[in-house]
């Protein structure tokens, strides 16, 4: 039996290759077992073996992409950069790696009108769980008005992505580093690690006699 090739991708890989290729024409719930094995040239049985459905496929395509450290470090520059030629040059590497391009596009379609508002809670959940760790910010302890800020914060940068390979992808770098979003997101991020109101006074003893 012949060994198979170093660069020959896994059944999975083929599979998630599949699911952005279909992504990209079809909607997400019109997405079928078929359409996956037809697409990769992998068959039903195999894709049961690996996933129990579409959104288990989707799932685990999409966290490879979380896990790129360029998406995380485009999403600290976005709340990090500064108005100087570093902030300017570290987002052409960025975007000079195929990797990279290849991410955003892929988040671009995840957040597109193919996509599903399953899928882009799971970006914003992300995105909100990356703001909570650079920020030591504990989301268990957040009140509901913080937890709407948060929110509120994530649909914008989402509503970027959404749009991001657009301008970034057609040299309109300009675009990006006048962007005064960011800024706004650190003022709102940073207004939730405010000290919380202090506790309310204790009843005195004669207070709590006359109760």
């Amino acid at each position: 039996m012949p060994r198979p090739k170093l660069n020959d991708r896994s059944a999975p890989e083929k599979m998630q290759q599949a699911f952005w290729t279909l992504l990209e024409t079809k909607q997400y719930d019109r997405i079928t077992v078929n359409d996956i094995a037809r697409t990769s040239g992998i068959n039903r049985g195999s894709f049961y073996y690996h996933y129990g459905n579409i959104a288990e496929l989707a799932e685990d395509a999409i966290a490879a992409i979380y896990e790129s450290p360029e998406v995380l470090d485009f999403i600290t520059w976005i709340i990090h950069r500064s108005e100087d030629d570093i902030a300017s040059l570290r987002l052409t590497r960025l975007l000079d790696m195929p990797q990279f391009r290849s991410s955003i596009q892929r988040i671009a379609l995840v957040l597109g009108p193919h996509g599903s508002p399953a899928l882009t809670r799971q970006f914003k959940d992300y995105v909100i769980g990356m703001w909570m760790t650079v920020f030591g910010i504990d989301a268990d302890a957040l009140d509901v008005s913080q937890q709407l800020t948060v929110e509120f914060i994530a649909s914008g940068i989402t509503g970027i992505f959404g749009r991001i390979s657009e301008v970034a992808f057609e040299g309109d770098l300009d675009a990006l580093n006048r962007l005064p979003i960011p800024g706004i997101v650190v003022q709102l991020l940073a207004s939730l690690r405010e000290t919380a109101p202090a506790d309310p006074p204790k009843p005195q003893s004669g207070d709590a006699e006359a109760a």
